[in-house]
């Protein structure tokens, strides 16, 4: 069955204040457009697949850029709802000296957590080859309801579920309702990625295959994915154990890596045209080391939609290891 699209990200679309200096060398923020299912989808359009974002935005200066560098990405953006009554969703991101990232979030009453369900909406989800979410969108009303319903469409017309939790933790008031809403959530999932931190923090464990295989016998879904910064992946993907190295970057913002990590992942698994069961061993070896590079280089450069390499580049560094 033709599909109107290859991947669609939905859930919160933000503006990411990044920090900087001015010219002056005064501290101050830059404002970057991102939101993990935006980052994804944008990612997945410059690796060549047909690409859409569903979100919800202020009808405000920040808003205006989200559809400027969204649509300048390659992915439609005609699915971006526009909030009158609401300002688009802020936070301000601080880095340490390894790039490495902790957010401080604008979010209440904010667009992004009004996300509504409409038929185009609905429609889009079930004319996708993959719908891409997280948990953010999850831990407010109504945007919680209206991706629910979007995954499930999705999944009704046949289409690959991939599910990144992206956990962030100054979002939800209790940490329990927190794990519960993300394992109550996991089998819906036909590709799941996780850093290394939250499979420890939902699974109390830090033996990353122990725990894939925990999931796997639980929620049977065929692709598992471990992240581990610039350490690579390790991954159960049909039963079959992975573990792919990374790739040494200078990182200067780790923001948006895990991102085009997985806008990676699915444009290998989309290309190949086949379901994930029927992926070859070396196919998901190769998605596995595409994603990586993808993400190792988004590290290289600030901001996530900005960071996104251009597919001559990943193919670039896998060439040159």
């Amino acid at each position: 069955m033709d599909r109107k699209f290859d991947f669609i990200g939905i859930g919160e679309v933000l503006i990411d204040m990044a920090p900087s200096l001015s010219a002056e060398g005064e501290s101050c923020f830059l404002p970057k457009v991102g939101g993990a299912p935006a980052n994804s989808a944008c990612a997945a359009a410059k690796f060549g697949l047909s690409s859409a974002v569903i979100g919800r935005v202020g009808d405000d200066i920040f808003g205006n850029m989200i559809h400027h560098v969204i649509s300048s990405a390659g992915a439609n953006c005609s699915f971006l709802q526009t909030d009158p009554g609401r300002h688009t969703t802020l936070t301000f991101v601080s880095l340490d000296q390894h790039g490495d990232r902790s957010f401080t979030f604008y979010r209440n009453g904010m667009a992004d957590t009004a996300l509504e369900e409409t038929q185009d909406m609905l429609s889009a989800a079930s004319n996708t080859r993959l719908l891409h979410f997280g948990s953010v969108s999850l831990s407010s009303e109504p945007s919680r309801s209206s991706v629910l319903s979007a995954v499930s469409a999705a999944k009704k017309a046949g289409a690959i579920i991939s599910y990144d939790p992206n956990l962030r933790f100054p979002l939800w008031d209790d940490y329990n309702y927190m794990r519960d809403t993300v394992l109550n959530t996991l089998g819906l999932a036909d590709i799941l990625k996780l850093s290394e931190e939250e499979a420890a923090f939902l699974f109390n464990s830090d033996d990353r295959m122990d725990v894939m295989k925990r999931i796997e016998a639980k929620y049977h879904i065929p692709a598992i994915i471990i992240t581990k910064g610039k350490n690579g992946a390790d991954a159960l993907i049909n039963g079959q154990e992975y573990t792919s190295p990374g790739f040494e970057i200078n990182a200067v913002d780790t923001t948006g890596a895990g991102d085009c990590f997985i806008g990676g992942f699915c444009r290998c698994l989309i290309s190949s045209g086949k379901s994930i069961c029927k992926l070859q061993v070396e196919e998901a070896e190769y998605a596995l080391r595409f994603a990586n590079a993808a993400g190792a280089l988004a590290t290289s450069k600030k901001g996530a939609i900005p960071s996104i390499p251009d597919i001559s580049e990943v193919l670039d560094l896998l060439a040159s290891r």
